[in-house]
This record gives structure tokens, sequence and C-alpha cells, in this order.
């Protein structure tokens, strides 16, 4: 459904045609019926142009509309209507690509003084469509005695329709009974669709084991599935005000479900190290789990476990601590855990006491700080051949606003491959780069002193990134800080067209990184309208020089949002004091596959 904004419309309005969810032959009549009334009614109207003539002298161009875009809705209007533009608003997608449409439209057109004279409200929607976004989703929430539940702590669903409206089904097993719950909620496109969950009915608590590092503990079914009757984005969100703690975080579609993990461990400031739910995507059979845990590179955990999959059967989550147990380890003691799986899973991280150091201060904090829960979906790594050599060659750039470090998951060359990884890491005085070995002993990069860092893969190798961010802020002249944890995708993985994402009520930032194409501020919408009806930051990187871009912008309202460019791109929020002076929420958007 398509609708126009007559506030500023005149009444010598000669005519006004909208186009509202309706089929291919009735666009084109009302195009018709257009093109003969403006003909009787202004005599300036002395030339038809076919539509791809009147896109050309728009500077748009044929070629560049592929066939995933879509017709959104179609407005014209005379320069008597609204001299100023008129504005419109799309709920519905018409169901019909634009090179259809442009191959057998004509449309009139003001001959010399088009550009002046005409309004054209063509509007153009890329398909909004990630790899990451889907149908069926599976994911958790977990908290543990750090962070006991409060009467204030909600779970919720941000579910982000990509065309139309949608249903979807969440189940779950209860905690206090077991029994199966199935609940049914209709999401709206283009609106705020935020779902509370029960909380003490759906999240687990994680009890660390001290005397196993990492310790495989079954409890009742954790996992929530999520099922849609159309393709959406889906936003996992924990909160607590009360003992403000909380989080944000991607829910990548089981279509990104994998058999391989390697996880390296943020930093802590306690030697919890964090806790690994595993989701598998089956709601039947059973399920052979391999686990090893590394600490500095040794191993020190190797077994596996069998269970079965069947809704509300236990399941199974790791808790990682540190070698002894004793506290302020948590920095010294660097920890990876590799997981094998029989049948495709979903992994889901949480920390509770994250910091950027491993020692505990006390308030008013400095540049070590207070801990912070965090979670995250990690993505699997993706098998390749041993002696395999990729091309384009990945690459991943970051600056230090709101990171603290990189990790980096060796690539999946199998158990029999002896090739060693490597990547070539770049900084703003380093623009020729240094070589790094990616493995268990060797595997993340440190912001903490740089503006900035970028690196390509040395031999084609296919290596899963995440980011440990950190955003600070001024109070009472200490330094605060907030913990987040996401996947950072590579430049192969970046999406085009239009994202949609939430914001909380303050301090959100959207955090985007783009190519050239995409660095072009006039070209770039937000809301639907041009980005320099904001404020923003655009920052050419060092790194990979004239290739990319950092947009950074606020926002200050709750809700959803969009994000359009016409070239690639990679997007985060990232929200400060999302739930009390030491808690951050970050997540990325979205992500698609390499090709």
């Amino acid at each position: 459904m398509c609708w126009l904004n007559n506030q500023d419309l005149k009444p010598k309005a000669a005519y006004t045609s909208m186009i509202s969810s309706i089929s291919l032959e009735q666009f084109r009549d009302k195009l018709k019926n257009f093109k003969s009334l403006e003909a009787n009614n202004n005599e300036e109207l002395t030339n038809s142009l076919k539509l791809e003539e009147t896109l050309s002298a728009m500077n748009i161009s044929i070629d560049d509309i592929e066939n995933e875009h879509q017709v959104i809705c179609v407005n014209f209007s005379l320069p008597l209507v609204a001299p100023s533009g008129t504005i419109v608003k799309s709920r519905r997608v018409l169901p019909t690509t634009m090179k259809q449409v442009l191959s057998q439209v004509d449309i009139p057109a003001l001959g010399r003084g088009l550009r002046k004279s005409i309004c054209i409200g063509l509007l153009i929607k890329h398909v909004n469509s990630a790899d990451s976004d889907g149908r069926e989703f599976v994911f958790s929430f977990a908290h543990d005695h750090w962070h006991s539940l409060t009467p204030a702590t909600t779970t919720s669903v941000i579910v982000i329709p990509l065309f139309n409206d949608t249903i979807c089904s969440f189940q779950y097993t209860q905690t206090s009974d077991k029994q199966i719950v199935t609940i049914q909620k209709k999401a709206l496109y283009g609106v705020t669709n935020e779902f509370n969950l029960n909380t003490k009915e759906v999240t687990f608590d994680a009890v660390i084991n001290k005397f196993n590092t990492f310790s495989a503990e079954a409890l009742k079914d954790f996992r929530i599935f999520a099922s849609c009757t159309e393709d959406v984005k889906l936003i996992g969100k924990i909160a607590d005000p009360i003992n403000a703690w909380g989080d944000m975080f991607l829910i990548p579609s089981t279509k990104q479900a994998g058999t391989k993990f390697v996880l390296a461990t943020p930093t802590a400031n306690v030697h919890i190290k964090g806790f690994v739910a595993i989701l598998p995507i089956s709601k039947t059979g059973t399920i052979n789990v391999n686990i090893v845990g590394y600490s500095n590179a040794v191993v020190v955990s190797n077994y596996s476990i069998q269970y079965d999959t069947t809704v509300s059967q236990n399941q199974y989550y790791i808790s990682c601590d540190s070698l002894d147990g004793s506290t302020n380890d948590g920095n010294t003691v660097n920890q990876t855990i590799s997981i094998t799986t029989s049948s495709p899973v979903m992994l889901s991280f949480s920390m509770p006491t994250s910091s950027i150091s491993g020692l505990e201060t006390d308030e008013p904090c400095d540049f070590y700080c207070w801990e912070e829960y965090l979670t995250f979906m990690p993505i699997p790594s993706k098998p390749q051949e041993c002696n395999s050599f990729l091309l384009p060659l990945d690459q991943v750039m970051i600056t230090n606003d709101f990171t603290t470090r990189l990790y980096i998951s060796p690539p999946n060359l199998g158990a029999n491959c002896n090739e060693v990884s490597q990547i070539i890491i770049y900084n703003a005085d380093n623009v020729k780069g240094t070589d790094q070995v990616i493995d268990i002993a060797s595997n993340s990069i440190s912001l903490l002193n740089e503006n900035e860092i970028g690196f390509s893969t040395y031999n084609g190798h296919i290596m899963s990134t995440y980011r440990f961010g950190t955003t600070t802020y001024e109070r009472k002249g200490a330094t605060a800080f907030g913990h987040f944890a996401h996947y950072v995708p590579s430049v192969q993985e970046w999406v085009s067209g239009t994202t949609q994402f939430l914001t909380l009520t303050k301090n959100c930032i959207l955090e985007v990184y783009t190519d050239l194409d995409g660095s072009n501020e006039d070209e770039i919408q937000v809301d639907g309208s041009s980005i320099n009806n904001i404020e923003f930051d655009r920052k050419p990187l060092q790194v990979f020089p004239h290739k990319y871009f950092q947009f950074r912008m606020e926002f200050t309202t709750y809700g959803l949002h969009s994000f359009t460019t016409g070239g690639k791109y990679v997007a985060y929020v990232i929200c400060k004091q999302a739930n009390g002076p030491y808690s951050s929420a970050g997540y990325l958007t979205g992500f698609n596959n390499r090709k």
C-alpha cells in the first residue's frame, strides 16, 4: 500500500496518480491514462519519452537496475502540484520487477525542462535480503549467577520483515515444567516488531565448572525455534536495567548452520571465560559433538558427547574456565575452543565478565574497567581443501572507535592438512603490511594502540573474524567502558541495497564501512532521506588506500531505521549505556556468504 502526504499540495494541482499494490497491467493502464490526461492539460508536454530516456536524464541507468529491484510506489505530479517534491512512503512491494516495467512502459516528460519542471517520484528498492536473513532460526538466552534474573529482566525478539507482513511461530521448552510451548506473532512490514518472551521460561542459568576447564553441562532444552512465513531479519535482546546488564545480537538463519566452529574467548577479569550453547537445528535424532579446548595453545581438553536432539530433551552447553580456577587470570590465559558436530548446529556464546584487561579495579575506573555481559552467535568455519587458493582474497578492516581486539579463527582445512595459514596486517603506518600466522596460538589483533587496521588473507584461506567491541564515554572524570562482540564479515560478505535495523532510545550509533561505490554521501539514504539531512562522520580508511570508508551517525529514537547506498557495505549498531553506565549493546546487521 502506498500513500501520499498531501499537506504541501496546491489547490490547482492538475493530476496526481498513485499506484498501490496493483498488477503490472493495471500499472501500465494508469501510465497510459496519465499520459493522455497530461497531454490534454499541459501545453508544454510536447514530447513523449520512453521511461529509459527519462531515467537517463535523471542520471539513472537501466543497466544499474538488476532483476532483484522491485517497484514499491510510483507518483507522478505536475510542477504546480508540489514544486518542492512530494513525500511518498511505502508499505508493500508491487509484484513485478523494475526491468519488466522499464521494458514495456512509456511515460510523458517535459523536454528540456525535465529536471526542474516535473516531479517524478519513482521509488526503487533493492531487495534487502542478506544471506543471514531467512525464515527458520534457532537461538537461546543465557544468564549466570553473576547476572541473576530480576522482575525487570526482559528477553525479546525483534522481527524485521524484508518485504511483506509475516506470521512467526516461536517454540521453546519451558524451564518450569519442561512443557513445549508454541506462540505465534504477526510482524508488520515497515514498523517496529519487538516481541517479549517469558524470561523465566526461556532463559537458562549457566554454571561454571571450576574443576573442568571445558566442561559439557546438560540442561533442559534451552533452544528457541523461530519459523516465519516470509523472509525476515531476526535480532535478539536481553536486558536488565536493575542490575545493568544485557546485549543485542543478530540471529542468523539456520542456512548458516555448520559442523565446525573455532572460537577464541575474549579477555575477562576473572576466571570465567564464557559459555557456549550448542543449538542443533534438527528437532529429532542423535548428534555427536567433539570438544577440544586450548589454554595458551596447549590442548587441555579433548572429548566427545552424544545426545538426543529431540525437542524437550536435555541439551548441552560448554562452560569455559581458566586453568586453575583462580581469580584475576582471565587475561593471562588465552582460551580457544573447537567444536565439531555430526550434523549442522548453531552456537550461542555468552560471557558475563568480559573486560579490556584481566585486572579487577575499583570505581572510579580508568583504562582498565569493569566487567560486562556480552552475547553473540558465532559463524561456522567453512571447509576448504588443503593447499587451495581462493580469489579474490578476503579483506577485513575496522577502526578502534569501538574495537579492542579482533579474534580470527583458523581456517577449516581438515585434520591432515599441515598448510600454514597467514594474513597480511596493515595499519596507517604500515601500508605494505606485516605477515602473521593464524593458528590456535596466535589468533588476535589488538587495536588498543592502533587507530585502524586491515588484513587480507595471504593464501586465500577463509577465516571467521570477531570483534571484541568497547564503547567509551567520560563519567566523573574517569573513562567508563561497556563491551559487546559480533562477527565481522570480510569484504566478500558485505551486503548491498537497503538494510533495516533497530536502535534503542538513546546513544545508538550506526557504524558503516563502504566500498568506493557506496561512499558518495549524495547517494546514501537514511530512513528514506538523504544522509545530508542528518549529522554524520565520513572517514576514508588509510588501510587499502582510497578503497574503503567509514560512516558514523547517531540515533536518539527507539525503533526501526533503514540505510541504503549503491555500493557494498557492512553495518553495525552500537549503543552506549544500553542498560546502565557500564553496559553496551552491539550487533552486526547482516551479511552475505562468500560467492
